[in-house]
């Protein structure tokens, strides 16, 4: 709808149909003007010496004459229907601004052409934001389901180089290789020892009376 009612200025509409009513007042005076004229030269004194040539050319002007009140009426018509769908179309409009809850005041200043315009600009905006939101949403979807390449894992894992993945195989192969003695802890240990020196000290401390 907004964008074929930008398409029309209904300013220029109510002009338009003023200027045609004027003109068409006008043009029904001018015809009555020819109608006088034609009388006084069909009594005139001239008319029975014209030859056929200039008949020929009077009963052309006169079949013209007789349709102009036919085609002006017609326009005249026309124009009261244009006029009437025009009025009609301005009164659903000031209603429908009513109900969005217009004022008397900002309904007659607000013009049907500028709120088209808005309502186009809103949404132009409303449909970008939504295919823009859609599209972000579809992006996160597929990035949970496959980490792309700007994700921080593929990421990583594109930084690292071969050689670096074969010295980190070869590391977890000799610590899986070696034997279970070495992970275990020694009791024998120098720390151990005087660990539990300090704590038979205190202990021996602890019961002298």
């Amino acid at each position: 709808m907004a964008p074929l009612s930008l398409q029309c200025d209904y300013t220029l509409v109510q002009t338009n149909f003023t200027q045609l009513e004027v003109m068409c007042k006008a043009s029904w005076e001018q015809l009555k003007v020819l109608e006088r004229a034609e009388e006084k030269r069909k009594g005139g004194k001239g008319e029975n010496r014209k030859g056929k040539h200039d008949d020929g050319s009077l009963a052309a002007e006169c079949s013209l004459r007789h349709r102009l009140p036919k085609i002006l009426k017609e326009c005249e018509e026309r124009l009261k229907v244009l006029r009437a769908v025009h009025r009609r179309v301005i009164n659903r409009f000031h209603s429908f601004l009513f109900f969005l809850g217009y004022s008397r005041v900002m309904v007659r200043d607000t013009k049907a052409e500028d709120f088209c315009r808005t309502i186009s600009n809103f949404s132009l905006e409303y449909r970008s934001t939504r295919q823009a939101i859609i599209l972000q949403r579809e992006r996160q979807k597929a990035g949970t389901e496959s980490p792309g390449p700007n994700t921080p894992v593929c990421g990583r894992r594109c930084q690292q180089t071969p050689s670096q993945d074969s010295d980190e195989q070869r590391k977890l192969e000799e610590a899986l290789r070696a034997p279970e003695t070495v992970a275990r802890l020694d009791v024998t240990l120098p720390r151990n020892r005087r660990r539990l020196a300090d704590i038979k000290g205190s202990f021996s401390r602890s019961l002298k009376w």
